[in-house]
């Protein structure tokens, strides 16, 4: 049940790459990775991904897709408190955001408030199946 989180959360980051409004508008310079090859990496070198997202946010601070992949990566890498920050600007930037899906946004929504209300240690199960590899 756990897994459906990352296929919906990709799902919607295909939305958002596929979307051609002014919110994905200037995403990606000749140099930056798009939001595809970002969650491609992540699948196989989280690091490197959260490296690579980074170096995204650093050239375009303004972008609601490159925060939404942030808050993404953040869940998987179980960040919930910086996932948030990220889901919030990405709001900010994009009311609405259009550029994903509603089911992934709204999945994400729940995934982090589970794990905000989950402190105690039988509660981990939820951090290690979204942050196991799919």
């Amino acid at each position: 049940m756990h897994h459906t989180l990352p296929l919906k959360l990709a799902f919607g980051l295909l939305l958002a790459i596929s979307a051609a409004g002014p919110v994905h508008a200037g995403y990606a310079a000749v140099s930056d990775p798009s939001p595809a090859q970002i969650y491609l990496v992540a699948a196989r070198n989280r690091a490197e991904a959260q490296r690579m997202i980074q170096r995204v946010l650093a050239h375009h601070p303004e972008s609601a897709v490159a925060h939404w992949v942030a808050a993404v990566l953040d869940v998987r890498d179980a960040h919930f408190h910086v996932a948030s920050q990220e889901l919030a600007t990405a709001e900010r930037l994009a009311p609405g955001l259009s550029f994903v899906s509603p089911d992934a946004v709204a999945d994400l929504r729940r995934q982090l408030q589970r794990t905000a209300a989950a402190s105690a240690p039988g509660e981990m199960h939820v951090v290690a199946a979204i942050a196991a590899p799919h």
